[in-house]
């Protein structure tokens, strides 16, 4: 039989806790400026809200999550539903994500706790998200390990890409927190052990946290 879901406040034992996992999208990273993506929109002459799934729904979006196709294809896919050249691809693209940020504070935060513990991302993402953390966000030094989804091959609400991410980190379901914004990315972490927090704000994780792991 499945083990039962937990509640959504864990209980939990804090001299247990050794490993704090960070979801990217929802979490660290935010959509704080419309204007790009609604002028990428108007452009194509559809919707924000119609881009939004020509590029997150995008009949091979679940192929890239898990690797099988690259960035790049699904980019040239996407253009090609809108009848782009590979340049006007690339602006779109570019113009798509130019409203995103980093939640410094919040990234800030996860250097606070490694040293003390450890810190991962783990993240639905296509297989460019290493590199853009490294080399664009430059927030590779907040975290002690990186689990993508393209990367492994199997996504969130997987329980393999949890059990996975355990066996990456060197540790026990009970030893880690998990922060995601999706509650089905939680419960599914939770049926494996993982504590979890479901993301509503930058300072409501920051006192889930604190309250973790004081006890």
């Amino acid at each position: 039989m499945p083990k039962p879901i937990r509640p959504a406040k864990d209980r939990i034992n804090p001299l247990t806790i050794k490993t704090i996992i960070f979801d990217v999208g929802g979490v660290l990273l935010h959509e704080v400026d419309r204007t790009p993506r609604e002028r990428a929109a108007q452009k194509l002459g559809i919707t924000y809200d119609a881009l939004n799934t020509a590029v997150f729904n995008h009949p091979l979006g679940s192929r890239a999550t898990i690797g099988e196709i690259t960035t790049r294809q699904i980019w040239e896919a996407i253009g090609a539903s809108f009848r782009l050249s590979p340049a006007e691809t690339l602006a779109l693209e570019q113009e798509f994500f130019a409203g995103n940020q980093i939640d410094a504070a919040l990234v800030d935060h996860a250097r606070a706790l490694r040293g003390r513990y450890q810190t991962a991302i783990l993240s639905n993402a296509w297989d460019d998200l290493r590199d853009v953390i490294h080399h664009k966000w430059h927030i590779a030094d907040a975290f002690d390990e990186i689990i993508v989804s393209a990367e492994v091959g199997c996504a969130k609400p997987d329980p393999q890409i949890y059990t996975l991410t355990l066996q990456t980190l060197g540790i026990k379901p009970e030893e880690a927190v998990f922060i995601d914004d999706l509650e089905p990315n939680i419960l599914a972490a939770r049926q494996v052990g993982l504590h979890g927090i479901v993301y509503k704000s930058r300072e409501q994780v920051q006192q889930a946290l604190a309250d973790m792991l004081k006890g």
